[in-house]
């Protein structure tokens, strides 16, 4: 993937095994296989690696930017919704729905490094969205079913007390408000397509 690049997942009538690398400068594309429904998709912050959470595959694939390569797939314990890496990006968090969690959903950590994946994190219900604070101190973890914000520590391997939101929060971005330097929370609700 030339400087001017993409990577595209999208399910149109059947569901994809792949996603599409696009040049942005030229329009030239090129196939990459992953595994069944790439659900999402986030690029390291050195931009070297891709990661693609197949939903229903219960894994991630790594993609090397540079060669537009995909890697050995990474397992996780319950299907991926969300992934998000630490801003060092020696880290991927990663949302999953999982019945291996007695409280059904979790935030999992990866370590880009060695694709070990650590113990998940319960967060409850069904957790979708996730965005980290710069500081890399803290994910904010959008909970659809419940209608919360789940605040855990990235230090501590915690969920803190959640927030509860309007409708069932599905994708959520850290924006910052002048000129109070502080963080808010901004998440977006969606129905989602029943699999």
């Amino acid at each position: 993937m030339a400087d001017a690049g993409a990577v595209v997942a999208g399910q149109s009538g059947a569901i994809r095994h792949e996603v599409t690398a696009v040049d942005l400068a030229t329009g030239a594309t090129r196939t990459i296989p992953v595994g069944n429904a790439p659900e999402a998709i986030a690029v390291s912050p050195n931009g070297k690696h891709v990661y693609v959470a197949n939903a229903n595959s219960e894994s991630i694939t790594p993609i090397v930017t540079a060669t537009d390569t995909a890697g050995v797939p990474i397992r996780l314990p319950g299907s991926p919704q969300a992934v998000a890496f630490a801003p060092d990006g020696r880290t991927a968090w990663v949302t999953v729905a999982s019945t291996a969690v007695p409280t059904g959903g979790a935030l999992v950590p990866i370590d880009v490094a060695t694709g070990h994946v650590g113990a998940p994190i319960p967060v409850g219900g069904s957790p979708a969205g996730i965005a980290i604070t710069p500081d890399g101190r803290t994910a904010w973890v959008a909970v659809t079913n419940h209608g919360r914000l789940v605040p855990v520590s990235l230090a501590t391997r915690s969920a803190g007390r959640p927030l509860l939101v309007p409708g069932g929060p599905y994708a959520i971005v850290l924006a910052r408000r002048a000129p109070i330097p502080a963080q808010t929370a901004s998440a977006a609700s969606r129905s989602r397509p029943s699999r």
